[in-house]
């Protein structure tokens, strides 16, 4: 099963001891060693340790990771702001924020300052630590086209329809420093109720690790553990779907992700060349039109 290593980082060893008492989130601080740094959606067995439930054995994890061209902030602001995911998650194009604390952990510092989070960050749709919410996936993903986000937005195309899923609550919201020395954004949500505590409990935990020599570019890594009696008749019926869910998930936040980063920088272009124009007196030529 999975256990701690002596780097911090997850791996595969024998037993441990099985506990449904949820531990502090911030007690441990690892990354699988199994997840590949370009890694399609696939489960694999036994499962991987949670942030909340480090020690306890899971029956299968669902693993998942790319490299993406945009800074650390702009993924994260995509991941935190619900109001975002119709415009790139296919997959789950509806989040619902059911609650939010009044007293809540604060953004993690890394990503805290930059715009682009700064202006998501008291909103109450929003992904804070400890919020619940409700998400809703699509039905049949094996039929979904390439621009899936404007076929579920127009009423002349109702057979990609949409299932509220059981309610979850984001159970850590944090940085931590890896056992490589690289910054990393962690976020983690998990199921609700006393159903899910029995039949099938999850937690999937997203990774942001940062480059230590470029600072446009992000690593993301991210895993689902799955615990109960119901997990092997979960994975049976839609584990296909599920990965390619969770792929669609995986693209279009790097898609979304990269776009905004590209655009940020030719903003940033036109800004400094206004800036060395005006430095050097000089006036801009007027855009003719042909």
């Amino acid at each position: 099963m999975a256990t701690m290593s002596s780097s911090g980082r997850a791996s595969v060893g024998s037993s441990s001891t099985h506990s449904s008492k949820p531990s502090s989130s911030s007690s441990k601080s690892f990354t699988p060693d199994c997840i590949a740094p370009e890694q399609r959606p696939r489960f694999i067995q036994p499962g991987l340790p949670t942030l909340t439930w480090p020690e306890e054995r899971g029956s299968a994890s669902i693993i998942y990771a790319t490299r993406i061209y945009a800074p650390i902030a702009l993924v994260a602001s995509a991941l935190l702001d619900t109001r975002s995911y119709s415009s790139w998650n296919r997959y789950c194009p509806t989040i619902q924020v059911n609650s939010q604390p009044r007293s809540t952990a604060p953004i993690p510092p890394i990503v805290a300052r930059d715009p682009s989070v700064a202006a998501i960050a008291n909103l109450p749709s929003t992904l804070r630590d400890g919020a619940t919410f409700t998400p809703h996936v699509l039905l049949d993903v094996a039929s979904v086209p390439e621009n899936a986000s404007a076929v579920m937005q127009n009423s002349k195309y109702p057979t990609y329809n949409t299932k509220a899923c059981p309610e979850l609550q984001v159970s850590a919201l944090d940085q931590y420093i890896r056992p490589d020395g690289r910054i990393c954004m962690r976020m983690a949500w998990r199921a609700r109720g006393k159903m899910a505590n029995f039949l099938l409990r999850n937690e999937r935990v997203h990774e942001l690790v940062t480059s230590p020599d470029d600072p446009n570019m992000t690593d993301y890594v991210c895993w689902e553990t799955f615990f109960g009696g119901l997990n092997g008749a979960m994975q049976s019926v839609y584990g296909k779907q599920m990965e390619r869910g969770y792929g669609m998930f995986m693209d279009g936040l790097k898609r979304n992700s990269e776009e905004r980063a590209r655009g940020r920088a030719m903003a940033e272009e036109v800004i400094e060349q206004k800036r060395s124009h005006a430095e050097d007196g000089l006036v801009p030529a007027p855009i003719v039109s042909i």
